[in-house]
């Protein structure tokens, strides 16, 4: 049986011929687009359209100074714990990079002596 080798997105058929072989045939169907256009629909009817509020000021009050203040103040906080989180982040980075080409400096050592030890046992 003679294969040709699978294509994502596409379905075998087997077709055989007058000489007996079996010849794998691929065809391109619609299901991907036919998912997609799904998906697409399933958005447009599910996710709410965003309606503004006629009457902004009618239930929340306006914020005062001091909360605004206060809210600066803790976003100007997490933008510091964010950059101390991306320095370590960073750090480990170089970490992970130096250990990895330290791991294969050790692979290459072990496998110099056991070409030593082979060399060495051969004569």
């Amino acid at each position: 049986m003679l294969k040709v080798p699978r294509a994502m997105g596409k379905s075998p058929e087997v077709s055989r011929h007058t000489k007996g072989l079996n010849i794998v045939r691929r065809t391109t169907s619609g299901r991907p687009l036919l998912a997609g256009a799904a998906g697409v629909l399933a958005l447009v009817l599910c996710v709410p359209t965003a309606v503004a509020d006629p009457d902004p000021g009618a239930g929340d009050r306006t914020p005062t100074q001091a909360e605004v203040d206060a809210a600066k103040d803790a976003a100007t906080n997490m933008k510091r714990t964010v950059a101390s989180v991306q320095t370590d982040l960073v750090l480990a980075n170089q970490r992970l990079q130096n250990a990895s080409i330290a791991a294969g400096q050790a692979a290459e050592a072990y496998n110099a002596a056991r070409w030593k030890l082979r060399e060495a046992r051969q004569a």
